[in-house]
């Protein structure tokens, strides 16, 4: 079973695309009617998609990870927080760490059956999504984008182009003033360049190529997704138990990771957490002898 999930269900980004949402008030449990998601608060449901295990669960989430990527202030990341919270997109573990970190659940996006896979997602492990153009963008914008990418997706190999009216486009994100979509379309120009053409209902936008290499998948290889879990799991385990290492340490141990990660799970989760706690640091060539001793001997079952 797959440990990675760099994933939102279409249920997830579906919902994203209302100009509101309705949700019951934690005290009177009235129904209520909130603005939706911001443009912050997308970034930080898709940081958070490309951390979580099959079931949704991200362990050990610290603001200054988020604050340094996305170049924004702490109290930004709270606000993002409580945002996604209110409107029923993620729960929040509000259990104190010493280490400052959270445990978080993003709601209704477990991926544990060949059912939950059938139903449909959005694959989140892409550079676009992660890119300063994209997180510059408005709320309204990366709905679009979103939306566009997905329809990419299921278009056939050798057939890339998208041809849509503005009045679709608005549709999806519930915007009444057409006008608005042409701006949006002129901000997504580094993404989806398009053309305007006459179709039999007025004119049109026709995005006529591929997403350009750079803002599609972050690496070729299908590790991508495992990488950034581990990656995040690795660098948050270290934290809470004031383990020495540098990003490089990190990212060589990972390495490490991907090569055992397909045999007995179990067996490498606890070996790795073990040799953390008697090193006090990462050292991935010992790591890396220490597993070949246990799979040369046959223990990976």
């Amino acid at each position: 079973m797959n440990i990675t999930n760099a994933r939102l269900s279409y249920y997830i980004t579906d919902k994203m695309c209302y100009p509101t949402v309705i949700v019951k008030d934690r005290d009177t449990g009235e129904a209520q009617e909130l603005p939706n998601i911001t443009s912050k608060e997308i970034d930080l449901l898709i940081y958070l998609s490309t951390k979580q295990n099959t079931f949704g669960q991200i362990q050990g989430v610290y603001y200054r990870d988020f604050c340094l990527k996305y170049k924004c202030c702490p109290q930004t990341f709270y606000n993002a927080v409580k945002g996604l919270e209110n409107k029923g997109y993620i729960t929040v573990n509000y259990y104190g760490k010493e280490d400052g970190t959270w445990d978080l659940l993003i709601n209704d996006n477990f991926f544990v059956s060949k059912e939950d896979y059938k139903k449909g997602y959005f694959r989140t492990n892409r550079a676009f999504l992660s890119s300063m153009e994209f997180s510059e963008l408005k709320s309204n914008e990366k709905k679009i984008a979103i939306q566009l990418a997905i329809k990419q997706g299921k278009q056939d190999e050798n057939s890339w182009k998208l041809k849509f009216y503005p009045k679709t486009i608005a549709k999806w994100i519930g915007v009444k003033t057409i006008s608005q979509i042409y701006s949006y379309m002129v901000s997504l120009t580094f993404l989806f360049p398009s053309i305007r053409v006459n179709g039999n209902e007025g004119e049109m936008f026709v995005v006529e190529k591929k997403m350009n290499k750079k803002y599609n998948y972050q690496t070729q290889t299908r590790n991508s997704a495992r990488e950034l879990y581990w990656f995040h799991r690795l660098k948050s385990y270290c934290r809470r138990y004031n383990i020495a290492y540098t990003l490089k340490d990190l990212k060589d141990l990972v390495i490490v990771v991907y090569q055992y990660d397909d045999y007995n799970r179990g067996l490498l989760h606890i070996t790795i957490m073990d040799l953390l706690l008697q090193y006090r640091d990462i050292v991935p060539k010992v790591i890396s002898k220490v597993f070949n001793k246990y799979y040369k001997f046959g223990y990976d079952s």
